[in-house]
């Protein structure tokens, strides 16, 4: 009996927290992404942005495209905070549980 509480607890703790996923904001919606150097050279560096979805206790829940997807909804919506047009990032840090994305803020145009 005690057995399925312990169940009961962890499978409505996956389903809360995965209505929790990170969600593209309206004035994020213009940031684009580049791994391209060469694209930067006339533009404003901004700072590091790091997008980052998943949790050990939800990773059963979720699918790996849902939580890229919401990783780099966060980098997005990270980068317009900082007023960045453009977000140079080199490839995902991809862990079994979640994933990272770090990367480079930055105003091309003006």
């Amino acid at each position: 009996m005690k057995m399925y509480r312990y169940i009961t607890v962890f499978v409505l703790a996956g389903l809360l927290t995965a209505c929790s996923i990170a969600t593209l904001n309206k004035e994020a919606a213009h940031v684009e992404f580049t791994a391209e150097p060469q694209r930067l050279t006339k533009c404003q560096y901004l700072g590091e942005v790091i997008g980052s979805e998943g949790h050990w206790y939800t990773y059963f829940f979720i699918p790996n495209r849902t939580l890229m997807q919401a990783a780099v909804d966060d980098l997005r919506n990270q980068a317009a905070a900082r007023g960045a047009d453009t977000v140079y990032i080199d490839e995902p840090f991809d862990f079994v549980t979640s994933v990272t994305m770090l990367g480079i803020a930055y105003r091309c145009k003006k």
